[in-house]
């Protein structure tokens, strides 16, 4: 059977009302009705990046305006055309470490510590992954579900296990091991130490974390058990194989970026 094709970056939005783009679709756009914009802002691009609407009149006006009361650039669109309709197209962008790493590796099983609204999940899903999304707020799990409703064929949706759970906790274990371990923003010493043991042989961990760097800049995170001291991943990833550690300021603040791999046995539990 063939797999439904990864989901690929469109250019355009088109707010118009879901049964009106099924009809006259717009070519490499995708389609979220400015009604449902309110709970789908996490679908969208990047904060940095201007959203390019494919609109007009009324329509246009009412959805740049919502967007600029959110804080986001808006542009209306003049080059955008009719045709067929977008499948596996996405405004939004999972996490740049993964978007890099996740071509290099050999399909397996994943784990995606505090996985949030789900986009690094629902990527790693379109891309063939099975995927273990785990986060302790129900509010998450939902959007996340909701996300993957939107983006994912059927069986592409049943490759993700949502799992509500505390991943702070002790008692939070596993019932195997994964070929990729993915933390994204969600750092925690204890955490990470506990995360490596979850790795398969031969299996890869990657994390983005705020250092606190920009803990002093900004005063978040709030928590000084939430941000990396310089120098310190590589002394938390001690066991591994580090292919890849940056420390660099991102359009997000200063943060660390780490690909670390288990080459040799699993690590004592």
């Amino acid at each position: 059977m063939n797999r439904e094709p990864a989901l690929s970056l469109a250019r355009f939005l088109d707010p118009r009302p879901a049964a009106t783009s099924l009809a006259d679709p717009i070519c490499d756009s995708v389609n979220i009705p400015l009604e449902a914009l309110p709970r789908r802002m996490a679908e969208l691009p990047p904060p940095e990046t201007s959203i390019l609407v494919a609109a007009t009149g009324e329509l246009a006006r009412e959805t740049l305006a919502f967007l600029e009361s959110r804080g986001r650039k808006t542009l209306v669109a003049t080059d955008f055309q009719r045709g067929a309709a977008a499948t596996g197209a996405r405004l939004w962008q999972p996490n740049e470490l993964l978007l890099d790493a996740l071509p290099t590796l050999p399909k397996g099983r994943s784990l995606d510590l505090g996985c949030g609204g789900g986009r690094d999940a629902v990527y790693m899903a379109s891309e063939g992954w099975n995927v273990h999304a785990v986060d302790r707020l129900p509010d998450g799990i939902e959007r996340g579900s909701d996300l993957a409703m939107h983006y994912l064929a059927a069986d592409q949706q049943r490759m993700i296990r949502w799992e509500g759970a505390d991943v702070l906790k002790p008692s939070f274990r596993p019932d195997r091991v994964y070929d990729l371990v993915a933390m994204f923003f969600f750092f925690d010493r204890d955490l990470v130490k506990r995360a490596i043991k979850w790795l398969a042989p031969g299996g890869t961990i990657l994390i983005e974390a705020f250092t606190t760097i920009r803990q002093e800049q900004t005063g978040k995170p709030t928590s000084p058990a939430r941000a990396v001291r310089p120098g310190e991943m590589m002394e938390l990833l001690t066991p591994l194989k580090v292919f890849s550690l940056e420390e660099a300021e991102r359009s997000n603040g200063h943060t660390v970026r780490a690909y670390a791999t288990l080459t040799t046995s699993k690590p004592n539990a």
